[in-house]
């Protein structure tokens, strides 16, 4: 694993936050079906990560189709994880450490991971508060509180940091085959980074 791969170290760590797309209120975003939502933005994440940024490395690398698509698993897996601390950190951070205002996904009308399994037990008062954060693009008839507190107590955030350190976990497996190099080792470190992140 030579040079190529350092360039996808660098677009590894890009957001891909663009991927995520605005949901409507009352539409997909709070069906019966909320992974779905989840699932459907995951896919993209993992397409964007696997296909343009770590198969670019395979390639400018001259590595073999094998070690390609090793390299693209872990793109998937490391991707994926990134995004859901990126999640997780929306609920958890400070304005301060996160650099702009928290819940600042479902301001932008996001309804990410922890918030789909929160809502996931067919709580009508949750489903409601969302809609209205969701219908009104900010909280003016809910606070920002309520929203944290439904999450903390659905076990949602636990949930969903456990699936990031899953991701993790594949993404560090993915790379076991690859022959030892200071470039795997820096790829190796970088699931760490991502579950350790503040901001």
């Amino acid at each position: 694993i030579g040079v190529g791969v350092v360039v996808s170290i660098g677009l590894l760590v890009l957001r891909t936050q663009f991927i995520w797309w605005p949901l409507h209120p009352l539409g997909y975003a709070l069906a019966d079906d909320y992974a779905m939502t989840w699932i459907w933005s995951s896919v993209m994440v993992g397409w964007f990560v696997k296909v343009v940024v770590m198969r670019l490395g395979g390639i400018r690398a001259n590595l073999d189709p094998e070690a390609e698509d090793l390299l693209a698993e872990y793109g998937r897996s490391a991707g994926l994880a990134f995004q859901l601390i990126d999640d997780l950190l929306d609920f958890t951070s400070s304005t301060e450490q996160l650099g702009k205002p928290v819940l600042s996904d479902l301001r932008e009308g996001k309804v990410t991971l922890p918030l789909i399994y929160a809502l996931s037990s067919g709580d009508a008062a949750g489903k409601e508060l969302v809609t209205k954060v969701l219908e009104d693009k900010g909280f003016d008839r809910v606070s920002p509180g309520q929203i944290t507190a439904l999450v903390n107590e659905s076990g949602a955030l636990d949930r969903a940091r456990r699936l990031a350190f899953d991701y993790a976990a594949k993404a560090k497996a993915a790379l076991e085959p690859l022959p030892d190099s200071e470039y795997r080792r820096a790829l190796l470190w970088i699931p760490d980074f991502i579950l350790e992140r503040e901001s």
